[in-house]
């Protein structure tokens, strides 16, 4: 069997607890760790390194740049953090430049790399990498609101009190309540049935998506920077591509079309296999969600508009 081998870009929190979880779950053989800052990143490599005998047989080094040309996959986790009072779209113009100069590098090594975006703003960056460095857009996956989905799962089943099995990445993100199902019933037919609860259907929307719209803020206000949640998500679209899964994920990458819109990368249910993003999916839904992702592309044409075009 080939070893299947990552290569993170950036030793900071998120890329280095995806090495880890990368590391803990054993999807990958060969784990290549790509910063500027050498020494931290040594330093971080080290101490994973010393735990591989207890879990998998993994290796786990720090890495140049052409390390990038037998990678399966390379997730790019380098970027400046958000700081105080600032959304995720504010880091446009500090991330730009940074993505631009990872591109760069990778694409010196490998011409045809899949590819999968951590650093925010995740829809502007993916967008980034398809039009102004040309790769094919089933090569290009921003996680999206693959984490986001998860949180939203998460509080849907601490509301509702099931479990959270069972049920634009940022700030105009929109929750499709159309398509929400508990247990298989709708969204609003449970709400109406739910003994636990006397609180309807439109209050519970309302706290549900204000929870998950602030979940990263109220992390970090807590203790500084999300990355394990991330992490998990990560590991899941890394597993998808190496194992072919087939997973239908809520990833970032080109619209082409679907819901009328064009130009611009945003979230929609996608089918991702050892292609990469193989398919997006664009189910039949209302109109007032239709003009909410509207808004949301809008919102994101704005920033294309003043960094990129």
């Amino acid at each position: 069997m080939a070893k299947r081998k990552v290569a993170i870009i950036g030793a900071g929190n998120v890329g280095i607890t995806i090495a880890y979880t990368l590391m803990l779950d054993g999807s990958a053989d060969d784990i290549a760790i790509i910063s500027k800052n050498k020494e931290k990143a040594l330093g971080q490599a080290l101490d994973l390194s010393h735990g591989i005998p207890l879990v998998n047989n993994v290796k786990i080094a720090i890495a140049d740049y052409d390390d990038c040309r037998a990678a399966d996959i390379i997730v790019i986790a380098a970027g400046a953090k958000t700081a105080p009072g600032e959304t995720r779209l504010d880091l446009a113009k500090r991330n730009i430049g940074i993505f631009s100069e990872v591109m760069t590098e990778i694409l010196k090594h490998n011409s045809a790399p899949m590819i999968i975006i951590v650093s925010n703003p995740v829809d502007v960056l993916t967008y980034m990498a398809i039009t102004t460095f040309g790769l094919p857009a089933t090569n290009v996956i921003g996680s999206g609101t693959v984490l986001d989905s998860s949180r939203f799962r998460y509080f849907l089943g601490k509301n509702c009190n099931v479990n959270p099995s069972d049920g634009e990445h940022g700030d105009s993100q929109l929750p499709l309540w159309s398509l929400v199902t508990i247990g298989g019933v709708p969204f609003d037919i449970f709400c109406e049935a739910d003994p636990h609860s006397t609180m309807g259907a439109p209050d519970r929307k309302e706290v549900i998506a204000d929870l998950v719209k602030d979940a990263a803020y109220f992390v970090r206000d807590f203790k500084g920077a999300t990355y394990y949640a991330i992490s998990v998500a990560t590991l899941a679209m890394v597993k998808a591509i190496l194992r072919d899964e087939n997973s239908v994920m809520s990833v970032s990458g080109w619209m082409n079309g679907q819901y009328g819109l064009k130009d611009v990368c945003l979230s929609l249910p996608s089918i991702v296999n050892a292609k990469g993003r193989a398919a997006v999916l664009a189910p039949r839904i209302p109109d007032d969600e239709i003009e909410g992702l509207v808004k949301s592309a809008n919102s994101l044409h704005h920033i294309l508009d003043s960094y990129l075009r």
